[in-house]
């Protein structure tokens, strides 16, 4: 499919809904409703090559100035091959409850662009929506772990 990258641990589907990134699917094969433009399927390829790569250029869905939209926005910015932990993102937005901000990216509709694998918790890599060996997987690509 168009909207599929292969990687070691599975497909990555890139689902692209007229003018924007809609979600990422990890591990699974997913159909999308729109071609998804060659730069950002380049961009996704990249990125598994263990390339740099920085998705501020594609336009993504909306989040509001909710709690969520304010924890995703954070997450959006933290860098190729950078960690935060869970508690760094809840300071960061003014929420305390930081088991608030893994529930609200443990349903992140698009990993890697809204990078949640690379916030950790301060005993260890804590956990992530596809599974600990996604995270991982992502955390050694950009040489974190």
């Amino acid at each position: 499919m168009e909207n599929v990258i292969s990687t070691k641990l599975g497909p990555v589907s890139i689902i692209w809904n007229n003018d924007r990134l809609e979600s990422v699917v990890l591990g699974r094969i997913v159909g999308s409703p729109h071609k998804v433009p060659d730069t950002v399927m380049s961009l996704f390829a990249l990125y598994f090559l263990g390339k740099p790569v920085d998705f501020g250029s594609i336009a993504i869905i909306k989040f509001g100035d909710d709690p969520k939209g304010r924890i995703l926005e954070a997450v959006r910015k933290i860098g190729w091959g950078e960690t935060k932990t869970y508690k760094d993102i809840g300071l960061a937005v003014g929420i305390k409850n930081y088991r608030l901000v893994g529930r609200i990216l443990s349903v992140n509709p698009l990993p890697i662009v809204i990078p949640c694998h690379r916030v950790v918790g301060i005993r260890g890599i804590g956990g992530f929506s596809s599974g600990v060996e996604w995270k991982k997987f992502l955390l050694q690509l950009e040489g974190v772990i």
